[in-house]
């Protein structure tokens, strides 16, 4: 009898310690996410599978993979026709991602809805109150010092040109009194657009385990962003000068260059395409990765991509992706 018992309880025991590690497991894969380095890249658990359709203009993509063997140095691709809602290629499009600085064309779709509702304007003078400090992202300080002075339309061009994560964050005290209350903003833009799965954290797209996007909505954030006239003529542009005052009063000038290497003699844009919105990004999780709203013969495409390989691996992707629809 008491052999049973002793036995009974044994196997009681055994089956709570396998409960026990099963937990362990899952609780280890759901926090996969905020630990992933981009040489994993592992596909982030997500419960719905397919963001709503809010804009019922987008295109509803079910199956997430279509010629995602093409691809294999890259974890999310998507390539589709936006004229006629055909898509050519899928990787993953409906898995989390960190997206990086593609986070800005949100910020700057935020700063366009505030300068329509005529709260802001372009040529405002915003005076730095803050002293920005992102070093311990292995960034450099912050040029522009408390006390320096700066058009809204200038932080923007280097927002978008040349990814200025300080820029994400004066626009963001500026507009908001602080980035938290600014990516309320950016949050309830993502419902509005349909962007479900996706949830900002920060305006700059640095990595944040609660900041986080999918390949199908930055579509939808991409094809939002074409539609102002403020953000399609900075994403055209191959150069831009521009000068802001120091806190002593002097001037300082600056001259950007696009982080796209489309408008550089570094990467070939397939014939016939033309760049009307664009958006780089890279950090240690995210990876490479580029959205671009290009046009060709009258019809406008979208295409993404983000790779854990490097610079050139991106834009051999990217040309392959586009070169898809020749």
């Amino acid at each position: 009898m008491i052999k049973n018992i002793l036995k009974y309880l044994l196997m009681i025991t055994g089956i709570s310690l396998v409960f026990y590690a099963v937990s362990a497991i899952k609780c280890n894969i759901d926090n996969d996410y905020s630990n992933r380095e981009v040489k994993s890249f592992s596909v982030i658990p997500q419960l719905e599978e397919t963001a709503s359709i809010i804009d019922v203009d987008a295109p509803a993509i079910v199956n997430e993979n279509r010629e995602d063997d093409l691809f294999d140095d890259c974890y999310y691709t998507l390539f589709l026709n936006d004229t006629t809602k055909e898509y050519y290629a899928a990787k993953n499009v409906h898995q989390r991602m960190y997206p990086a600085s593609t986070t800005k064309l949100m910020t700057a779709i935020v700063v366009c809805d505030e300068i329509a509702a005529g709260n802001i304007n372009l040529d405002d003078i915003v005076t730095v109150n803050n002293r920005y400090d992102l070093t311990e992202h292995d960034l450099l300080p912050c040029a522009y010092l408390p006390g320096s002075k700066i058009t809204v339309e200038n932080l923007l061009y280097e927002l978008l040109l040349e990814s200025n994560n300080y820029n994400a964050l004066i626009l963001a005290d500026y507009i908001s009194g602080s980035p938290e209350a600014f990516c309320g903003l950016m949050n309830t833009k993502a419902m509005e657009i349909g962007a479900t799965s996706t949830h900002f954290n920060n305006p700059h797209g640095l990595d944040d385990p609660l900041h986080y996007s999918t390949a199908y909505d930055l579509y939808l954030i991409t094809r939002t962003a074409y539609k102002y006239d403020i953000i399609r003529t900075i994403d055209s542009v191959s150069e831009y000068a521009f000068s802001y005052t120091n806190p002593e009063g002097w001037p300082v000038n600056v001259n950007l260059h696009p982080t796209n290497l489309f408008f550089t003699d570094k990467a070939d844009l397939p014939t016939n395409y033309h760049i009307e919105i664009w958006k780089t990004g890279t950090t240690y999780k995210s990876g490479h990765c580029l959205a671009m709203y290009v046009s060709k013969n009258d019809q406008l495409y979208f295409v993404f991509a983000a790779t854990n390989d490097s610079k050139t691996g991106l834009y051999e992707a990217l040309i392959k992706l586009l070169s898809m629809a020749l």
